[in-house]
């Protein structure tokens, strides 16, 4: 681990952003860039993202200081790297558009884009892959406590959110981001997360319990009593759990009912992502032989005479849909093959699939930058390392909902996680 992060953790010490930001920066440029970074003065009177940053940072470490929140020493630590992170992507995101006849400064999707962001660089850092993604989490998800008291949210809103970080992490860093800014609102702001806290409580998440585990339990053992194989389990058990985080249904037996619609034959599609050199093809040829495969570089090799040639990747992108329909028409399993890093890339690959009742895995090549730099040094074909920066800054880590099933690939090809366990153990 990064000695600065080493040292923060085991003296359960404060972060202060000034220090950070030095220590840190050559990993995490865009520390760097938050002092260059405006916002609007309506909502952040105080100043930039840097000021802003800094003034959480102060709020955090003096409600920590005062006993307010009832955390390890572990989730302090994850909590205070999260909120040195929270607008980090703001660089990245930050425009000016017109809202009510006004000019405004805004980030849109700033957060979601700030947990991409450390996803591969956090591995850099060293921090173990646990933590790594408990942080994005919290990254990811700082604006949605607020919003769930702002749309009246009932519990399977918060049910879903526990799944994606950690209520009382959420709920220290949100009062902290609240009361670091200078805004007309400030008060009613700090109002809502206090609600979102009560909410959590009465929702049965606060402590880190997930609600959903008992349904997943009971429409598992119901669908295991027909004898269906994992992948027809996990098929409908996923797209189960989501009718029920969506409030379309309520009851584990609605899930086991839908399971009877879904053919017993279908495809098994998996999508492969990661930044180029990350070994994504290799793995597969070995891990997967007997799948088919949809490979764009080859596809563009087959449409331009060169897998380089960029010029048309519309068409390439239109060949690759048709050589998968035809694949999903047979019921045949797949692999599509290419970066996909962007999800607006993978949603068109995600929703075919559904739309023809496939199982779909997501295969993610996780492992630090300077992995998959170095391999592609190694290539043949290289890509020029400022294409594979650009592809770091523009990667959008998956959503619950995008596969049934989502494996992390480490640097040695070896599975490191495997959502397939959180129900199977539950």
């Amino acid at each position: 681990m990064h000695p600065y992060l080493q040292k923060l953790r085991d003296e359960d010490a404060p972060l202060y952003f000034d220090e950070a930001r030095d220590a840190l920066g050559e990993r995490l440029p865009l520390l760097r860039e938050l002092v260059h970074t405006e916002q609007d003065p309506s909502w952040h009177a105080e100043g930039n993202v840097e000021v802003h940053t800094r003034m959480v940072l102060e709020e955090l470490e003096a409600a920590l200081g005062r006993g307010e929140h009832d955390l390890s020493a572990r989730e302090r630590f994850l909590v205070r790297v999260a909120t040195l992170l929270h607008d980090v992507a703001k660089p990245l995101t930050t425009t000016r558009r017109v809202r009510d006849g006004q000019e405004r400064v805004v980030a849109p999707h700033h957060a979601a884009r700030g947990a991409s962001y450390i996803a591969y660089r956090g591995l850099s850092l060293g921090l173990e892959r646990a933590d790594l993604l408990e942080i994005m989490g919290l990254v990811s998800a700082h604006h949605d406590p607020k919003f769930l008291i702002i749309k009246s949210r009932r519990e399977q809103a918060y049910w879903r959110l526990a799944r994606v970080a950690s209520m009382r992490g959420l709920y220290a860093l949100e009062l902290a981001d609240m009361r670091g800014r200078r805004c007309a609102d400030r008060q009613e702001q700090i109002e809502y997360i206090e609600l979102f806290k009560l909410g959590a409580q009465e929702a049965g998440v606060w402590q880190g319990e997930l609600p959903q585990r008992a349904f997943m339990r009971q429409v598992r053992q119901g669908l295991r009593a027909q004898g269906l194989e994992p992948a027809r389990v996990e098929r409908a058990l996923m797209e189960g759990l989501a009718a029920l985080e969506r409030e379309e249904i309520y009851t584990p037996e609605e899930a086991v009912a839908r399971a009877y619609a879904l053919e017993e034959r279908f495809s098994r599609v998996v999508v492969l992502m990661g930044p180029s050199g990350c070994g994504k093809t290799s793995w597969a040829r070995e891990q997967l032989p007997q799948m088919g495969v949809i490979a764009l570089d080859e596809l563009r090799e087959e449409v331009t005479g060169d897998v380089t040639d960029q010029s048309k990747n519309v068409q390439v992108a239109h060949l690759g849909r048709e050589r998968l329909r035809e694949h999903l028409r047979e019921q045949e399993d797949v692999i599509w093959d290419a970066t996909n890093l962007r999800r607006e890339f993978r949603a068109p690959i995600t929703g075919l699939a559904r739309d023809y009742k496939a199982h779909i895995t997501l295969v993610l090549f996780h492992m630090p930058p300077e992995v998959f730099f170095a391999r592609n040094r190694e290539r043949a074909r290289k890509v020029p390392a400022g294409v594979l920066e650009r592809q770091l800054d523009i990667m959008s880590w998956p959503g619950l909902d995008e596969a049934h099933r989502v494996m992390l690939v480490d640097e040695h090809g070896a599975i490191v996680s495997d959502s397939r366990a959180s129900w199977e153990q539950a």
